[in-house]
């Protein structure tokens, strides 16, 4: 499950979009038409009607002709903001339907107002490219308070600008249901609003990739919670990709909602300043199976960052989850569901990770100075059964014991099992608190110990040691310095007895530096403790050993590792000096 997310690269065919004949004719507006309605009306098949600057107050119908609808230059901003189609809030802007191709380009769509689906645009069973264009301050009574597109077979939107549209239901900004091919790439949707998907609302396949979806607001309805203010996604979508996710707000799911979810990978993504009044995370994925959620950002957010609920098999992989007022990672609610979260770094959170039913198997994270407002604030397994190997938990703090807690409940299906190996806990066994109907396997390999992070991260208290509430936790570096315990302490046996169908050791750490390297150079190499993976001789940490590292090890002879970070890094050997045998160490490893 987790080796299936490293290569993301996603092939995806498109149709060529531009629908052409031999001799396309050019209809101009005004020159030619006084009207772009006009000019459609006069147009056929792979023509291309081309509009010069002015506010056209008209509501305009491709009348199923497969032709080129654009401003006299799409790639010009200022063109684009003055060339104005204007629905004068008495029906949709634009309308396709039952177009074979068709291509809308470099317009701001303004003033539409649908009585059910698209203010802005709406199209149905047509093959599209909607790019370049300016979609704001339009509205629809139910559905796609911007965009509205309904089963079409491929979807191309790019650089488009989608704001300040509203819909009562579904796709403030945009939606796209029962659609395949869609491509949905760098656009910017922003400061929408609606129940589901204030910004987008997606039941179809595609790529939604490059994207910026921000200050987005969910409006709860009288008696139900907003969901997915950012992108609510329904069904499978496939990617969605290397967005920017900023300011959404939504009681469930804040930034990312998906219910259900179906053979979805969310990856690369940076979530951030998530708000809203519920409970529930900024990534909220449920009630599906196969999806991984890899190698996103999700840091200062005021609500818990990833929770995966009700999945049969799901993957939560290679994140860092940081600084969120919520737990950082929330798995299972289905006795059924089996989680593997593998390789994150969660740290300076309200709470570690909370495993509730299922299966989980935690391997090579790095859980660091989480604060939980309840029991065990690194990790507490309940109702479950959870592995744990190879993982760091350092300096978290709850109530009732800060690194581990296990605890179940009757009837038999809810008793908890929590088994720990090779892995680095503060307190050891001593802090581990077993509650009711719970069994606690104390492993090999565990260790106490100092992991010797590069800059372990602190809360800083604001000067206000008494008043927790404006407390701020610093992020740190948590590659591991030459002579970490936790190099080469791990092991590279770690699947769950209870789901040997799934591989959980990781193929490369956190940065992408492949696993498992000879860390300490005794000839076999073990997979490290944490999320780095440990590389001889990289004094920068930039996953090569190279010039660079030599110049480092130079820069730092004679100095004390002891009082200087520069020359502990620089102590390769880790025999606590800075001399000729580090820079022999580093020269004999070049290239790796």
């Amino acid at each position: 499950m987790t080796n299936r997310i490293v290569n993301l690269t996603v092939l995806v065919a498109f149709p060529l979009f531009i629908p052409c004949r031999v001799q396309a004719a050019e209809l101009r507006v005004p020159a030619d038409y006084a009207g772009i309605q006009a000019a459609i009306d006069a147009a056929a098949d792979g023509d291309i009607v081309i509009v010069s600057p002015g506010r056209y107050v008209e509501n305009i119908d491709f009348l199923r002709k497969g032709i080129t609808l654009q401003s006299s230059d799409p790639d010009d901003a200022a063109i684009v903001a003055a060339t104005i189609i204007d629905g004068g809030q008495i029906g949709p802007c634009v309308t396709m339907h039952n177009v074979r191709q068709c291509a809308l380009r470099g317009f701001t769509i303004t003033n539409g107002t649908a009585g059910a689906f698209g203010g802005g645009i709406y199209c149905n069973r047509t093959t599209v490219l909607i790019a370049g264009n300016r979609i704001v301050n339009n509205h629809a009574t139910y559905w796609g308070g911007g965009v509205a597109v309904f089963d079409s077979e491929s979807v191309i939107m790019t650089d488009n600008t989608v704001s300040g549209n509203s819909a009562q239901d579904m796709g403030g900004g945009i939606i796209l249901s029962n659609c395949r091919n869609i491509l949905f790439e760098k656009n910017s949707i922003n400061s929408n609003s609606s129940y589901l998907g204030a910004g987008m609302f997606v039941e179809s396949t595609g790529v939604i990739a490059g994207n910026t979806i921000s200050e987005n607001v969910g409006v709860d309805h009288a008696q139900y919670s907003a969901s997915g203010a950012g992108i609510f996604l329904s069904g499978a979508i496939g990617l969605v990709a290397d967005n920017v996710l900023f300011g959404n707000s939504a009681s469930v799911g804040g930034a990312i909602c998906a219910l259900p979810a179906i053979d979805l990978t969310v990856a690369r993504n940076v979530i951030c300043g998530t708000i809203g009044n519920g409970t529930l995370p900024c990534v909220y994925i449920g009630d599906g199976s196969d999806v991984a959620i890899a190698y996103n950002t999700l840091v200062g957010n005021r609500k818990s960052g990833v929770q995966t609920q009700f999945m049969r098999t799901s993957a939560v992989v290679g994140n860092t989850i940081a600084e969120n007022s919520g737990t950082g990672v929330i798995v299972g609610w289905d006795s059924l569901s089996v989680t593997s979260v593998v390789g994150n770094l969660i740290a300076g959170n309200g709470g570690g990770v909370l495993c509730d039913q299922g299966i989980s198997t935690l391997v090579n994270n790095t859980i660091i100075g989480n604060r939980a407002a309840g029991s065990g604030g690194g990790i507490r397994a309940y109702r479950s059964q959870v592995l744990v190997a190879n993982t760091i938990l350092r300096d978290n703090s709850a109530p009732a014991r800060p690194e581990l807690h296990v605890v179940g409940e009757e009837p038999i299906w809810y008793q908890a099992s929590l088994t720990v190996k090779s892995s680095n806990v503060a307190g050891g066994e001593a802090g581990v608190i077993v509650g009711d109907f719970a069994t606690l396997t104390w492993g090999s390999g565990n260790i106490d110990a100092d992991p010797l992070f590069v800059d372990p991260g602190h809360w800083d208290d604001a000067g206000t040691p008494s008043d927790p509430s404006d407390d701020t936790f610093i992020l740190g570096d948590y590659h591991l310095l030459p002579g970490s315990p936790c190099i080469d302490a791990g092991t590279n046996d770690v699947d769950n007895p209870g789901t040997p169908e799934v591989e959980t050791l990781p193929s490369t750490d956190i940065a992408g530096l492949p696993r498992v390297i000879d860390g300490d150079l005794d000839g076999a190499a073990t997979v490290d403790i944490g999320v780095y993976e440990y590389l001889p001789g990289d004094v920068n940490y930039d996953g090569r050993v190279n010039v660079l590292d030599l110049i480092l090890v130079r820069n730092s002879l004679g100095g004390d590792p002891a009082s200087s970070i520069q020359a502990r890094k620089a102590d390769v050997n880790a025999d606590g000096a800075v001399n000729v045998l580090d820079l022999l160490q580093v020269r004999g490893r070049l290239g790796r």
